[in-house]
């Protein structure tokens, strides 16, 4: 789907482009995804905004008719620099729904569609970056290494709600390596972290038919461009990923246990659309990589019990009868006295 089939069929009003001068050879597009986000996306924009390139980058900024102020924000950092920022002003009524639920997906394929760039960065409203070289790093390392389409590193998470750091996300080690396409499928959605990519512009209409009805895009992201030769991995942690942020549509959504059913399914039948796009590549860990989150539904206290044997029942090749007596067992006794039964059963296995 090209951008003018994109706009005819998704596009019920026009985006409102706001004035600019920005570059039209930019080396790299940056795209910023922001919806109620007023209270984040000034250190979103600083952290790209403080850059240091020997290059010309353009910051595709997509406000999706925010109510708490954050398009004011915006358009108050797009009258202020105006060479580095393409504002678009969204409707909600553009919004691409996913089994009844509404998305940013317009909003962040209008930005891969309209990016001039030979790169794409990402950087949604509620996250940032932290090392003003980031850029310039990814793109000398992408120059050099011409097969590789994707280069990431890891972030700090930050829980919103503690105001803390709790981890490094997505951590390969402390050299720069080649992550394999098989490393991204048995890391689904977790071995970029979003802040992080960077793209070559390449394939966009045939991703965007990848990316329409998935549940996310990020696993989509990073196992399409992904293929063939890998993920550059860089091991400086330059970004910083928000989690538990109250404006995070996917995980407000998963927040719902109903929900983290529906979406571990609709994941997994993405995985397996993708792998009939690459020809069947990556069969054998595509299906083991299912296999296991059909298990992590089964074993989740998020899932139902009702659903937990749906899914045994639908998938019974992979489910030895055993964890049909642990469901039924769990089911019955209190989480801890599980758990005890549990943790002895794994030591006297271990013996």
């Amino acid at each position: 789907m090209n951008f003018d089939e994109f706009k005819e069929k998704y596009q019920k009003i026009p985006v409102d482009i706001f004035p600019n001068h920005v570059t039209e050879n930019p080396l790299v597009s940056v795209a910023v995804q922001t919806y109620q986000h007023k209270a984040y996306i000034k250190d979103c924009l600083e952290g790209i905004l403080m850059q240091k390139t020997n290059f010309p980058f353009e910051i595709l900024l997509g406000e999706d008719q925010s109510t708490d102020g954050t398009r004011e924000i915006c358009i108050e950092y797009a009258k202020k620099y105006p060479d580095k920022i393409k504002l678009f002003l969204h409707q909600r009524e553009n919004n691409i729904r996913i089994n009844g639920r509404q998305t940013g997906l317009f909003n962040f394929l209008y930005n891969f569609f309209s990016a001039g760039g030979k790169y794409i960065a990402i950087c949604e409203g509620d996250d940032y970056w932290t090392d003003p070289f980031k850029l310039q790093k990814q793109v000398d390392e992408m120059e050099v290494h011409l097969d590789i389409n994707i280069c990431s590193h890891p972030a700090v998470i930050i829980d919103d709600k503690l105001k803390k750091e709790t981890q490094i996300w997505c951590y390969f080690g402390n050299t720069k390596r080649i992550l394999s396409v098989k490393d991204v499928i048995f890391n689904f959605g977790d071995i970029c972290p979003m802040p992080a990519i960077l793209v070559r512009n390449v394939n966009v209409p045939f991703f965007v038919d990848l990316v329409l009805d998935a549940p996310a895009a990020h696993g989509v992201i990073t196992l399409f461009w992904s293929h063939p030769s890998g993920v550059l991995y860089l091991p400086e942690s330059m970004s910083v990923y928000r989690a538990n942020a109250s404006s995070s549509t996917v995980a407000n959504y998963l927040r719902k246990n109903a929900n983290y059913f529906i979406f571990i399914n609709e994941t997994n039948k993405k995985l397996l659309e993708i792998n009939e796009k690459f020809r069947g590549l990556y069969s054998e860990e595509i299906h083991a990589k299912i296999k296991s989150r059909q298990r992590l539904l089964v074993l989740s206290p998020k899932v139902s019990l009702k659903n937990k044997l749906e899914v045994i029942y639908n998938n019974r090749q992979n489910f030895p009868f055993r964890y049909l007596l642990s469901i039924f067992f769990k089911s019955m006794v209190s989480e801890k006295f599980y758990s005890r039964i549990r943790d002895s059963y794994l030591s006297f296995r271990r013996r």
